[in-house]
């Protein structure tokens, strides 16, 4: 019940929300925490989400992950500190269940280090003019993807070496990091060639898996 009310301020205040309040029914289309703010009529007019997730560190050791997502607070109640108080709640909450971070992506950093986050500036890599066709095979949108290519990208994303942040994708398709929902995005386009694949979002290349030892 508490969701569905926080999905009527989500979709409020976000475009995206208000076109998945139609499609999920009113439903969190994922596993997410909630913290909510109520007036004193009762009426959900704060929200603040966290998903749990899990990554790999430097040494490979897996991290419980809290993402903070969803952070919304109704227009008329702005500005009276409503948002920081559930970045507390949240906080408290996070420590409770033995979560080891708290990682957000945002542009609108001002709220979240009055509250104890810092800013880790994060590296890009640029690659110089990418030709649409390199390597092998042509890009392909999610819906092109047969079974088979689909367990091909799975395997060489888990047989690849480790590396630092790596998220940890599972098969539990209400996981916000799934592979079900990452094969579920509009404008993926995915790129294969015979030990591994080019994933592309919006025209970026944001991700690359190449590694010929895949079992």
């Amino acid at each position: 019940a508490v969701q569905k009310e926080a999905v009527d301020l989500l979709a409020r205040c976000f475009e995206v929300w208000a076109e998945r309040k139609i499609t999920f029914k009113g439903e969190f289309p994922f596993r997410e925490f909630s913290f909510v703010a109520r007036n004193q009529a009762g009426q959900v007019v704060g929200h603040l989400g966290i998903i749990p997730f899990e990554m790999k560190n430097c040494s490979g050791e897996t991290l419980k992950m809290a993402g903070v997502a969803s952070v919304a607070v109704a227009p008329e109640y702005r500005k009276h500190g409503i948002a920081g108080m559930l970045c507390q709640s949240a906080v408290g909450g996070a420590e409770k269940n033995d979560f080891d971070a708290m990682p957000l992506y945002t542009s609108a950093c001002r709220v979240y280090e009055k509250n104890g986050w810092q800013i880790f500036p994060s590296g890009a890599i640029f690659l110089q003019s990418p030709a649409p066709s390199s390597g092998s095979g042509n890009w392909k949108p999610n819906d092109l993807l047969s079974d088979e290519e689909k367990e091909f990208i799975i395997k060489c994303y888990d047989s690849a070496p480790t590396l630092t942040g790596q998220v940890v994708r599972t098969m539990d398709a209400y996981d916000a990091m799934s592979w079900q929902r990452l094969f579920s995005k509009a404008g993926f386009l995915w790129q294969l060639s015979d030990n591994g694949y080019i994933l592309s979002v919006d025209k970026v290349i944001c991700e690359c898996c190449n590694f010929a030892g895949i079992p």
